[in-house]
């Protein structure tokens, strides 16, 4: 199972009656399997081959087509790249103390797509765009009567600002059309200046054909000036990415002394230690002196929460639950067009 100078990545997390298809698909990587989860992990080339940006962009164009031969026959909720394990037992501990959040990231997410949307809003169509609006005419008196350096710099300005309230207007009635179309959006940077907008859409499986329709519909009001790229469908990356998250060291110890907790302690004796922690410093009882302390105190109770459920799910599997900093590593979501996590 272990490679020399070589570690394990987490591709994707797939349903276990899914496994045999993934097999077919993804071909030589090694799959794990604990409880109803299966992990499918690719062996990468050793780290040197990651110190050149040709080496990167290879390593995520591969991904990128094993993560889309897996969405093609199973449900897939990615791992975000650089989930790594150093063997195949430490996939399966991070399977079995993670199981309900992935569990729930599966059903909430595998069985959905995403489909990126770029539209694109050339020069002329802007400048056409832009002459039917009300301020045109006052705008292009000033063009032409600009004289002095300053008086052009001003009309630039305002020649600038109406190209691009042209864009956020088309940007704005194109995403309302796409809204109708899909679940979710998520917002990607506007690479180019000419670009009104760059979204990655969520769907279900064959969502496709709505969004392609919206998008028809949109070029149809502009008269067939958009450019428009429609890419996919892959996995739900930009909304139901798994991220590994592996607690600071000492962070888990110094969370149990804040709580006083016990070594190894339940998600109810956390919740009990919680309450009983809040009930003397809530700024309701101790002051306003106490706000920090309660924030202190909410966010070791956060921490808890999730390491007590993983230890107890560890159990559960029939494993050993370390303490302190060798806490399992945690999962969470990660939601990457507007950086929210959740989980």
């Amino acid at each position: 199972m272990r490679s020399a100078g070589r570690e394990y990545e987490l591709i994707a997390v797939l349903a276990t009656t899914e496994a045999q298809a993934a097999r077919r698909a993804l071909g030589e990587a090694l799959f794990v399997e604990e409880g109803a989860l299966t992990a499918a992990l690719a062996s990468p080339a050793a780290r040197r081959l990651w110190t050149t940006r040709k080496a990167v962009g290879r390593a995520l164009v591969r991904r990128q087509a094993d993560l889309e031969a897996l969405h093609a026959c199973a449900g897939v909720a990615p791992a975000a790249p650089g989930a790594r394990f150093p063997d195949a037992e430490s996939a399966r501990r991070f399977l079995a103390a993670n199981a309900a959040m992935l569990g729930a990231a599966l059903s909430r997410f595998g069985g959905r797509e995403q489909h990126q949307i770029v539209i694109d809003l050339p020069q002329e169509a802007a400048l056409a765009a832009m002459k039917r609006r009300a301020e045109w005419p006052d705008l292009a008196d000033a063009l032409r009567a600009a004289r002095a350096a300053a008086e052009r710099r001003a009309a630039a300005a305002r020649l600038a600002a109406l190209a691009q309230a042209v864009r956020e207007g088309l940007a704005r009635s194109a995403e309302a059309r796409l809204a109708a179309a899909s679940l979710d959006r998520a917002q990607l940077p506007l690479a180019e200046e000419t670009t009104a907008l760059n979204i990655v859409a969520l769907t279900d499986r064959g969502g496709a054909g709505a969004l392609e329709a919206a998008l028809e519909a949109i070029d149809a009001a502009w008269e067939g000036a958009l450019r428009i790229k429609l890419i996919g469908p892959s996995p739900a990356t930009s909304f139901g990415a798994i991220l590994l998250d592996t607690p600071e060291p000492g962070a888990v110890a110094e969370a149990e002394a804040l709580l006083k907790l016990e070594a190894a302690a339940g998600p109810e004796a956390v919740q009990a230690a919680y309450r009983a922690a809040m009930k003397r410093a809530h700024p309701d009882v101790a002051g306003e002196a106490a706000t920090a302390l309660s924030r202190r105190i909410s966010a070791a109770n956060r921490l808890m929460k999730r390491v007590s459920t993983a230890r107890a799910a560890l159990l559960d599997a029939g494993w050993a639950a370390p303490r302190g900093a060798g806490s399992p590593p945690l999962a969470r979501l990660w939601r990457e067009g507007d950086g929210v996590a959740a989980g």
